[in-house]
C-alpha cells in the first residue's frame, strides 16, 4: 500500500495536466510567433523572387494553421 502513495493517481495527474497544458501550448504559441516573424523577415529580404516567397509562405502558414487548428480543437474536446 506505501508504495501505491508514492504514484501520483490518474485523477492526480489529470488535476495537474489541464493548467499545465494550457502554459504550454501558450509557450508554443509564442515561440512560433517569434519563429514566423524571423522567417518571413528572412524571406523578404532574402529571398530570390517574389512569386517563390510566397509559394512558401502559403504553405508554411497554410500547414501552421491546419496544425494550430487541430491541436486547439483536441485541447477543447479534451479539457472542456
Amino acid at each position: 500500500m506505501g508504495k501505491i502513495d508514492k504514484y501520483m493517481k490518474n485523477q492526480e495527474i489529470i488535476q495537474f495536466l489541464q493548467p499545465v497544458s494550457g502554459v504550454i501550448l501558450l509557450v508554443l504559441l509564442v515561440i512560433f510567433t517569434i519563429v514566423s516573424v524571423v522567417l518571413h523577415y528572412h524571406w523578404t529580404n532574402y529571398g530570390i523572387s517574389a512569386e517563390k516567397i510566397n509559394n512558401v509562405r502559403f504553405w508554411y502558414f497554410g500547414v501552421a494553421f491546419i496544425l494550430f487548428f487541430t491541436i486547439i480543437i483536441n485541447y477543447i474536446f479534451t479539457y472542456f
